[in-house]
């Protein structure tokens, strides 16, 4: 078993998929930062990185498209929404863009 989170994570509420590779893809909550993080293993190893920080990422739902990009739908808790984070902009009148630094597109 591979260890995804560092030491200051807790993965929480994890969302797993197999992309057309057979590669893992996870959606998961860091309880310890309050965090939604996204993580896909290749041959080099894990790869990480924050999609949504502030007390969001509960109840993760990751899907893969046919080119294996993710979208994942997750509950804010911190404005009490359902939100979709995707690599994609997905709509340029509703998206919210996540902060400098970020690929993720956030609804």
């Amino acid at each position: 078993m591979d260890r995804i989170t560092g030491e200051l994570g807790q993965a929480d509420r994890v969302s797993l998929r197999l992309d057309s590779q057979d590669q893992p893809h996870v959606a998961y909550y860091d309880s310890g930062v309050g965090a939604l993080k996204y993580a896909e293993r290749d041959d080099k190893g894990w790869h990480v990185e924050v999609v949504d920080l502030g007390n969001v990422g509960e109840c993760s739902s990751l899907c893969l498209d046919v080119k294996n990009r993710p979208y994942i739908a997750y509950y804010d808790a911190a404005d009490g929404q359902l939100r979709i984070a995707s690599i994609e902009e997905l709509s340029a009148a509703s998206t919210r863009i996540a902060p400098p630094g970020h690929r993720w597109s956030l609804v």
